[in-house]
């Protein structure tokens, strides 16, 4: 057997039999759920002092896109309801320290509402919801200020999501002043920044005086961490279902999968005696099945736990390998042409941090612009160097306009990185140019549209949250993938795109 042959069996073979140890060792099943959507939160109080206190904090509940199962119990407490809220009251003596815990587990889901423009606006009308529509000490619905504003945002717009649009875009576009101190819908307009209490208070505020019934939302944004910060948004209801809107965060009805929601109304999350002092924290951890933590070489989860590294750094790290097996299997066997090896791959990745349609509307327009611009500047003889500059500058001016449109349509969310699909646009956009020089635009659009077909398919596969949480439990599969990668280095087949080329030849 072929030395090459050898080394690539047992690039596969030992990684996979390691991992078949692992299982058994730490006697599991192979788990390829994602992880993603599931936390444990653990609210940690602190009482010093010596008197008697009461601590009293809203408890989640579940809901259409949540699940949440108390893991604890504490004594000194009482859990009730309150105004469709749930909260949970701890009332004893401290005589030193005290310390209250509470965890709780949470799973969920990304929602997003598809609203009609078929939707017309109609002031509220039923009693049920008068106290969504009126006014409070903190949104000031009545106020002359915020009635003048609201009806310039909606102007002669009749279409209910239309006018939320133009109530929610003035908000989000204000500055956050990256503070969690108080403010009320009114502040928030006349000093124009505001925090996410703020911006919600402003929105609900907006929505009010058109008789639209809002209300304030609060929770906590689940990451791996300890915080102290909650985090505020706000709810409309639209054909009697309560839809989200985060103005601070760019979520246009919808809500990712780690907003963990507690309570409804414009409420302070802890509440409490005086006369103590008193700290609290919130440990945040995700929850998985496959740690397999036992016989692992590198346990690449305990560093995420420890903050050693960045979950979001590490993913993309595990899935290259994948991809560069993706597209040798893409260009060596099917016959895909595409610009450079690793660049799809690259893209696909950009793709998980764009999302697909805005990502595809960016990289797509760019290879436009390029090949219109190309025509002039080849025209006017400008050097490669210095056109490829102009190109750069171009390129920049779009994206900024492409950016700004993205977010006003609401495709592209604020909280997205897109330090890395910036830089893929650039690189894309200098390929692209170099085919068209070199061959022509023909070509360039020919090649491009195979890469953004592999680059797809790629998406596709390194998108899946068990295949991305299987490769972090399991690194040795990265060895598997270089075995395969070698075996696949000597392929001389025929690749399967070249068929209908070849066709007539092969059946004669």
């Amino acid at each position: 057997m072929p030395s090459h042959k050898i080394i690539s069996m047992l690039l596969i073979l030992i990684p996979l039999g390691w991992i078949i140890v692992r299982v058994v060792e730490n006697k599991g099943e192979i788990s390829v759920s994602s992880s993603e959507n599931e936390y444990l939160i653990n609210y940690s109080y602190t009482i010093r002092g010596d008197a008697d206190y009461w601590v009293k904090t809203y408890l989640p509940q579940t809901n259409n896109r949540q699940e949440i199962t108390l893991l604890s119990d504490v004594a000194n407490r009482a859990i009730r309801d309150e105004e469709s809220n749930e909260t949970i009251t701890w009332q004893h003596n401290v005589d030193g320290i005290d310390k209250l815990d509470l965890t709780i587990q949470y799973k969920g889901r990304p929602i997003e509402y598809q609203v009609s423009n078929a939707i017309l606006y109609r002031p509220n009308i039923d009693s049920k919801y008068d106290k969504y529509v009126g006014e409070t000490t903190l949104i000031q619905s009545e106020s002359e200020e915020l009635i003048d504003l609201s009806n310039e945002l909606r102007g002669d717009q009749r279409s209910l999501i239309e006018i939320l649009s133009s109530f929610y875009n003035y908000t989000y576009q204000l500055p956050s002043n990256g503070t969690n101190e108080l403010t009320d819908a009114l502040s928030a307009y006349e000093e124009q920044e505001a925090s996410c209490n703020g911006k919600s208070r402003l929105l609900v505020a907006l929505c009010r005086t058109h008789k639209i019934p809002a209300r304030m939302v609060g929770g906590i944004i689940l990451q791996q961490s300890e915080k102290k910060t909650s985090h505020a948004w706000v709810e409309v209801l639209i054909n009697d279902t309560w839809v989200p809107f985060d103005p601070l965060n760019g979520h246009f009805a919808s809500l990712p999968a780690n907003y963990l929601k507690i309570y409804t109304g414009d409420h302070f999350l802890i509440t409490r005696s005086t006369g103590i002092n008193f700290d609290y924290e919130y440990q945040i951890r995700e929850k998985r099945d496959n740690t397999y933590d036992q016989m692992a070489i590198i346990d690449l989860w305990q560093m995420v736990d420890a903050g050693l590294v960045n979950k979001r750094m590490l993913t993309i790290l595990v899935l290259l390998p994948l991809g560069a097996l993706l597209i040798g299997i893409l260009k060596s066997v099917v016959g895909f042409k595409t610009i450079g090896v690793f660049l799809p791959v690259l893209i696909s990745i950009s793709l998980t941090q764009t999302g697909v349609a805005s990502g595809l509307v960016l990289f797509t327009s760019i290879v436009f612009v390029v090949a219109l611009m190309s025509y002039p500047l080849s025209y006017w003889g400008v050097q490669h160097t210095a056109k490829l500059t102009v190109l750069m500058t171009i390129v920049v001016l779009v994206v900024l306009i492409l950016m700004y449109w993205l977010a006003q349509s609401h495709m592209l969310e604020a909280s997205a990185p897109l330090f890395f699909p910036l830089i893929m646009l650039t690189i894309v956009a200098e390929k692209v140019a170099r085919i068209i020089e070199e061959d022509s635009m023909k070509q360039a659009l020919d090649v491009y549209a195979q890469t953004l077909l592999a680059a797809l398919i790629i998406f596709l596969v390194l998108s899946s949250q068990a295949i991305q949480s299987f490769l972090i439990t399991f690194p040795e599969s990265i060895l598997v993938i270089a075995g395969v990668n070698l075996l696949l280095g000597k392929w001389i087949g025929m690749r399967l795109l070249e068929f209908k080329r070849f066709y007539k030849v092969l059946t004669v």
